[in-house]
């Protein structure tokens, strides 16, 4: 019986966080920067370039930086965002 309490509510946390992120708002990143150059050119937006060390712990802090905050919409409509491999 435990068991199976447990087990609805680690499904239910799962599906909130799934859920969550599935509605989260974040940066649209490209990953070539040619192609994405070529977009922006064409469409006429800028173009946004995160470059960061290959090797930085802080990598994923600062692109999660970039989720869920006001101006997401914007950038998402203005730029074309590049974070190069």
């Amino acid at each position: 019986m435990m068991n199976l309490k447990l087990e609805k509510i680690l499904l239910l946390i799962s599906f909130f966080g799934i859920f969550s992120t599935i509605n989260a708002s974040h940066v649209k990143w490209k990953y070539d920067f040619d192609k994405s150059h070529q977009e922006a050119l064409k469409q006429k937006k800028y173009l946004m370039v995160l470059l960061i060390k290959k090797d930085s712990v802080s990598k994923e802090t600062l692109i999660n930086s970039f989720m869920n905050q006001p101006y997401i919409d914007k950038i998402n409509e203005e730029f074309i965002s590049v974070l190069p491999q």
